[in-house]
Formats: C-alpha cells, structure tokens, sequence
C-alpha cells in the first residue's frame, strides 16, 4: 500500500510530508506538486546566520532540463542592509556558461530590458528585431477581435491634485482604419484633454499620409 513519511511538531503537529510518489507537502497533506508550500512563504537567504562560509550576497533560483541549466531568477544583494536587485536570466544554447542576463529589477524600482543598470523607470536596450519592415524596439498589440479603430494605444497620465490623484492628459493611438477583413490599413492619432473632459483626438494621420488637424477625415 502506498505510504508517506511524515514529519510533525509538538508530537501532533503534521508540519512536512513526503508522499509515496515523492511530493513534498509542507503545512499541506496532499501536495498536487513536487513541492507545494501552504500558508507561508519560502526564503531563498545567503545569510549564513552566524554560520562560517556563507555563500555571498546572492540567492538564487535555477531552472535545469536534462543536466543543462537554462534560465535562472537571482537575488542580487547590494549590501547587508537589504537593498538589492532581481535579475533574470534565460540561455539560447546549452551550458551554465551561455545564461545572459535579460531583465533586471533595481532596488529603486527601474526595469531593464537588456540593460543591467537602467536609469529610467523603464529602459528597453537592444538591437531590435525585424516587424512590419522596420526595426522595431517595442510593440504595443491590441487583442480586441475584428472591428474599426482597434488597436494599441499608449496614455500619459500624471498626478492632477494635491490629494496626489492620477489623470490621463494625453495619449497616442494607432488603430485600424476599417473593419474590412485582411485590410491591415492603418492610421495615427493624437489626443489632449481639457479640463473638465474626456481626452480629445487633435489630430491624426491616415493610411494614406495625410495630415488632419481638428479633422478625422482629412
């Protein structure tokens, strides 16, 4: 019969077990996992905790297939006061050697994308790749189904009173010109807001390179 090996507290307190099939359960009776923690949090620490030889400021989790390392998640400590960074890491060939660092998250909240020391809140470093004919850097993709005016729209919003609440002054949208299906035309518009209302299209560029101002249909 199946068994599992349990492992409990104050003589009565289940606390891990070890199922038959070797899932781990900690605080959880029937893991559905290899590792399944309930109602707590796990600790990745390089604090060797008074203990001689600890392992550096770093703490990190590994992802292997077959004996090949291809992506990791590491902690990366700054200094003993706690302030660090996460990096993450992926491998397009074989070899702990060959992980490059893809995106990072500073200890100030900055996010880099292909750039290990980000000075702007977001920073995409990179060569680009080859989308719609030109080099392209980032893309901002509409799922809404099949219909006029979709597509990816980029807002600008900051705070707009002393309480510190966030509004939208201003946004970009690049939309489809028609429902028609397989007709990729496509146009460029420009909004601002006035006080008191929505944000308004000021002027826009159709498929066809002319210029509205005040005009949709230039």
């Amino acid at each position: 019969s199946s068994k599992a090996l349990i492992f409990q507290v104050n003589q009565s307190t289940e606390a891990l077990r070890i199922t038959s099939d070797g899932k781990i359960g900690i605080n959880q009776t029937s893991p559905s996992e290899k590792l399944e923690v309930y109602a707590g949090d796990i600790l990745l620490s390089s604090n060797a905790n008074g203990v001689s030889g600890g392992i550096g400021p770093n703490a990190a989790l590994k992802f292997e297939y077959n004996g090949h390392q291809y992506a990791k998640i590491v902690g990366n400590g700054r200094d003993s006061s706690g302030y660090g960074d996460i990096d993450f890491y992926t491998s397009s060939s074989a070899g702990v050697t060959n992980l490059t660092q893809r995106m990072t998250i500073r200890a100030d909240g900055n996010v880099g994308v292909g750039d290990d020391n980000p000075d702007v809140p977001l920073n995409v470093k990179a060569g680009g790749a080859s989308f719609a004919g030109q080099t392209t850097h980032v893309k901002i993709e509409d799922t809404t189904s099949l219909a006029a005016n979709v597509g990816g729209l980029l807002a600008f919003e900051g705070v707009y009173n002393s309480s510190g609440d966030p509004a939208c002054y201003a946004m970009i949208h690049g939309g489809k010109t028609n429902a028609d299906n397989a007709n990729y035309a496509g146009y460029l518009r420009f909004f601002t807001r006035p006080s008191g209302a929505l944000p308004q299209e000021r002027l826009r560029i159709t498929s066809d390179g002319k210029v509205g101002v005040g005009e949709n249909s230039p």
